[in-house]
């Protein structure tokens, strides 16, 4: 069941323990028509010995929900070749 696969996913990426954060972001079609929604796991540079932060207050995952909804991040897929 997909339940189970997204927990399985989670578990592996270490959601819970706050390694990775999983958010939902808007799926496209390589024409641009919008299919759904797609499962994007984000690690936490701090965690990750990266260059790299998230801004704002909060903890890692509320500011990633943030920086991710305002940005207006999208997953499309690419045209066939």
């Amino acid at each position: 069941a997909v339940a189970d696969d997204v927990a399985a996913l989670d578990a592996y990426e270490r959601v819970d323990d706050g390694l990775y954060t999983r958010v939902s972001v808007p799926l496209f079609d390589a024409d641009g028509g919008r299919r759904g929604e797609a499962a994007v796991y984000i690690g936490d540079p701090a965690r990750l010995d990266a260059l790299a932060a998230w801004p704002g207050d909060g903890s890692f995952a509320e500011r990633v929900e943030r920086g991710v909804r305002e940005r207006g991040v999208a997953v499309s897929e690419q045209p066939e070749r």
